[in-house]
């Protein structure tokens, strides 16, 4: 009589870590951290010294321009109001990793047809909450 020989119907699973950490590492290595489009067109004025950041994932964006001919405030992705600006410095402080809250920059993207009287009341808010590094983005300027 002939010996029966069972056969296995598990699947080999000692390949699979490999596989998941090779799919992690590609996913890591494409993905890119999505940065909020202005909703308005902005102009920006030209500078004719200008400097890059060297952390661009401490930077908060922060534009002002025109939509339907009023004057918008926006923050992420969505149109705010000054009174906004408070809770949203604090949720992203919040949202980051880094306790040290004096290294997150707040970027000003400025229309160059805005009033600086609006850019005036965004600063006040932001020192409001306690957000005091600020800068103006600008483009460099044509030779």
């Amino acid at each position: 009589m002939k010996k029966k020989t069972q056969s296995s119907n598990l699947i080999q699973t000692s390949s699979l870590p490999d596989i998941v950490f090779i799919l992690l590492f590609f996913f890591m290595v494409v993905t890119h951290i999505k940065e909020a489009d202005p909703l308005m067109e902005i102009h920006e004025p030209e500078a004719s010294c200008t400097d890059r950041i060297s952390n661009a994932s401490l930077v908060d964006h922060i534009y002002i321009g025109k939509m339907d001919g009023k004057e918008v405030l926006q923050l992420d992705d969505g149109i705010a109001q000054l009174q906004d600006i408070r809770p949203w410095v604090e949720d992203n402080v919040i949202r980051r990793a880094d306790p040290d809250k004096s290294k997150i920059i707040r970027a000003l993207h400025v229309d160059g047809k805005i009033k600086m009287e609006r850019v005036s009341q965004v600063k006040q808010e932001l020192r409001k909450a306690d957000a005091l590094k600020v800068l103006y983005s600008t483009i460099p300027q044509s030779k």
